[in-house]
């Protein structure tokens, strides 16, 4: 009956210390160091290991001389800890602490702490900062981070991932970012650096670009697209929109996306949000806006009325104004060659304007026609 008493009693005071209230300290025959001489504040603190609210010193500690005061560990090394915390380095991969000199107690006071987990800094983020400083001088940081939870993704004693974390690199990207997983799942265009891990574009802790891109675009995108690279930057005609800051997500979803080439929406669509406004190319010249060269019209140009920007334009760059496929003359009534309307002639028949007699002439008078 004894026994059974015993074994409730150690029970509770578990309960209690797994709960945050204060243990009393045993005064039992049980011999202990935590007397009012020597060491009783390690029974007083807000997290108390174990074996010391139990009073029971003799599981880490044995002693050698109690006149001298001397006294050896239990056992040697990470051994100590681990005899108790052996789920800790059943992983693949260990935090560098538990296997070197000084091993937990890098980051834990042996003893108790006023700190969550016995840290002997303030905070799981503080602990983590001692050695790596993940956080310094960033603009933007990742929510974890900035929240100083580190251990959202990583696993602080070990863990069967490469570099700590508690699942695989992009399954635990997901496990917060859902609509990135839906899209990528769901959506018929694929870009397909995102079937790979997120960190190809991603800082996973912070960066100085928005959406912790490693790059700020265009820069970014570049690094795969060089060809678009060279057209946007050799061109002597450049579209702003891929250029500026922030360049191809002006137009492209970085993840996927349910029209072609990642756009964020129909072509079309895409080219008013800039073009139902004049938009200044220079000092010397202005585009008007392109909803009012077509407003209330009643007969459209077939690639417009198809709502085919790019039937006439290139979207990133070109060497012929307005951004415009093949040659077309930039001034109005402009002498007649061939080569001057090559744009025109990628749909429409030579034969329109070198056949000298037509049924229909009227059709034909806003051109100069050739003499021979």
């Amino acid at each position: 009956m004894l026994k059974i008493i015993d074994k409730s009693v150690f029970v509770l005071i578990c309960v209690l210390i797994s709960s945050g209230f204060a243990v009393e300290k045993p005064t039992g025959p049980q011999k202990t160091c935590m007397t009012a001489e020597c060491h009783a504040d390690y029974g007083e603190r807000g997290e108390v290991h174990g074996p010391v609210a139990l009073g029971d010193c003799t599981s880490c500690h044995k002693p050698l001389n109690e006149q001298e005061h001397t006294y050896q560990m239990a056992r040697e090394g990470a051994d100590l800890c681990q005899y108790c915390h052996l789920d800790q380095t059943a992983k693949k991969h260990l935090h560098n602490p538990l296997e070197a000199e000084g091993g937990c107690t890098q980051c834990h006071d042996p003893h108790g702490s006023d700190n969550k987990f016995f840290l002997s800094s303030k905070t799981v983020a503080d602990s983590c900062n001692e050695c790596h400083e993940t956080t310094k001088d960033m603009k933007f940081l990742h929510g974890p981070v900035a929240a100083g939870e580190c251990t959202v993704c990583h696993d602080p004693h070990g863990s069967d991932y490469e570099n700590l974390l508690g699942l695989d690199p992009n399954d635990l990207c997901f496990s917060c970012h859902e609509v990135t997983r839906s899209e990528l799942e769901n959506f018929e265009f694929v870009h397909e650096p995102a079937r790979g891990e997120c960190t190809g574009c991603h800082d996973v802790h912070g960066a100085d670009n928005v959406q912790m891109l490693v790059d700020d675009a265009p820069g970014l995108c570049y690094s795969c697209h060089e060809d678009i690279k060279k057209t946007a930057e050799t061109s002597k005609y450049r579209h702003s929109a891929v250029t500026e800051a922030g360049g191809c997500l002006n137009c492209h979803t970085p993840h996927a996306s349910t029209v072609k080439n990642g756009l964020k929406a129909a072509p079309m669509e895409l080219c008013l949000k800039c073009h139902d406004k004049p938009v200044e190319v220079d000092k010397s010249r202005t585009i008007g806006a392109f909803t009012a060269q077509i407003k209330d019209m009643q007969f459209l140009h077939g690639p417009v009325a198809e709502k085919d920007c790019e039937g006439c334009h290139v979207t990133h760059g070109g060497d012929h104004f307005s951004l415009l496929a093949k040659a077309y003359p930039p001034q109005f009534y402009a002498p007649f060659s061939k080569e001057n309307y090559d744009l025109c002639f990628s749909c429409h028949s030579e034969s329109i304007v070198l056949t000298r007699e037509t049924p229909d002439p009227v059709s034909y008078t806003h051109l100069t026609l050739p003499t021979n």
